[in-house]
Formats: structure tokens, C-alpha cells, sequence
């Protein structure tokens, strides 16, 4: 239960817990930690995924050239294997994995309603060019994306 990991971790560092009373998807959880985000930059990890050692590290690194959002090099598994990618350009396309960007820049919050692919919108909604004055690529292979996990809701709309 990831809720009981990031309690014990909680007893070690400093940082916000949150918690739905019920589970309303992910774009409720993602629109709950904006509204009490107090950063700059704003990046998500699914409880099904993982980030390298170095995610933070090199990701402070990054920041430093202050611009709105960054697209990470990230690797898909599956319980078989791994597979790498890194981003081939800058676009932005249908993932929050590979993506930080300015809290500022968010006007629209994610759809609730929506469960699954409620990331393409939010993107398309926050990341328009007019908004965008700089972008940036890590080529850091810093987070890993579980594929066609059973009983995720990607594996659910995957088999449609």
C-alpha cells in the first residue's frame, strides 16, 4: 500500500502526506497536490512507476536554467523487461511522466470526469506556445514507466 510506505518515509522527511478518503483517479489526486503545491515546478509519479536514484538530483540540476517545462528521458517496463526511450524532440504529446513544468503556467486543472488519457488535455490546455517562452530536454533516463500493469487502468482501455 503505497499510502503506508509514504507514512513511514514521512517519519524521516519533510514533507506533505495527502490522502483521498476514496479513490477518484488520478486526475483528482494530480489537481489535489497543485492545489496545495507550493513549489515552482510541478512533476508527478504514479504509484506503479518508479524514478532513478539521481531523479532529484539531476532534475535541481535542470532547474537551474529556469525554464517552463522539461521533457525527461524515461524507460518503460513490464515484469518481462525493460524498453528506453528518450525524448526525440521537444513536443508535447500524452504523458505527465516525462514532463515538469511551472506551476505557473497551469490555468486548467486535470478532467476528473476522465478515467484515463486525462494528461492529453491538461498538456494541450497549459503548455500552449503562446504560454511556453523556453523548453528543455534531460536525456537522463530518470523515470521508469510500468506498462500494461494488470488491473491498471491502462491495461483496461489498452485491450478495447
Amino acid at each position: 500500500n503505497t499510502y503506508h510506505i509514504l507514512e513511514e518515509y514521512k517519519k524521516k522527511y519533510d514533507f506533505q502526506l495527502l490522502r483521498h478518503t476514496q479513490n477518484r483517479g488520478a486526475g483528482a489526486a494530480r489537481n489535489t497536490a497543485i492545489s496545495v503545491a507550493v513549489g515552482e515546478y510541478l512533476a508527478f509519479i504514479d504509484s506503479d512507476d518508479y524514478v532513478d536514484n539521481y531523479y532529484i538530483e539531476k532534475t535541481l540540476k535542470a532547474f537551474r536554467t529556469n525554464c517552463d517545462y522539461y521533457k525527461i528521458a524515461w524507460g518503460e517496463f513490464t515484469d518481462s523487461g525493460l524498453l528506453y526511450h528518450r525524448p526525440k524532440e521537444l513536443e508535447i504529446h500524452n504523458m505527465m511522466v516525462d514532463t515538469i513544468l511551472k506551476r505557473s503556467l497551469v490555468e486548467v486543472l486535470f478532467d476528473e470526469s476522465l478515467p484515463y488519457g486525462e494528461d492529453v488535455i491538461f498538456l494541450k490546455q497549459n503548455l500552449t506556445p503562446e504560454k511556453i517562452s523556453s523548453k528543455k530536454a534531460i536525456k537522463f533516463c530518470l523515470y521508469y514507466y510500468r506498462r500494461l500493469r494488470p488491473g491498471s487502468l491502462t491495461s483496461k482501455y489498452k485491450k478495447r
